[in-house]
């Protein structure tokens, strides 16, 4: 549990560049599977899920700063690709971040 617990903190410092399963379970001196299956059961999803998790409530708060336009939040959160991003926040949020964006600023 205390290596599933360190693995989150970093996951939590390192949306943009974040190790590689493989990386994060050496950390946590075990395999990739028993990592993601610990991480399932302590945090409710496996370690690159919790990462899109994680990314996809930072770009959010980002969206509603105002601040950035939706490629750099994009960008500012870890992914590649901003049509990429546009697609997995539309599947979480049920809306698409431009869509979203205009919502919240009427």
């Amino acid at each position: 549990i205390e290596s599933a617990n360190k693995i989150e903190s970093l996951l939590n410092t390192n949306l943009i560049d974040p190790p590689s399963l493989l990386e994060l379970a050496d950390m946590a001196s075990m395999t990739h599977t028993k990592l993601n299956r610990l991480f399932k059961k302590l945090y409710g999803n496996t370690v690159f899920g919790y990462l899109r998790e994680l990314r996809l409530n930072q770009a959010k708060k980002l969206l509603d700063e105002g601040q950035l336009n939706i490629t750099q939040i994009a960008y500012e959160t870890g992914w590649s690709n901003p049509s990429h991003f546009s697609r997995e926040f539309k599947e979480w949020y049920g809306l698409s971040p431009k869509t979203y964006t205009k919502q919240i600023r009427k």
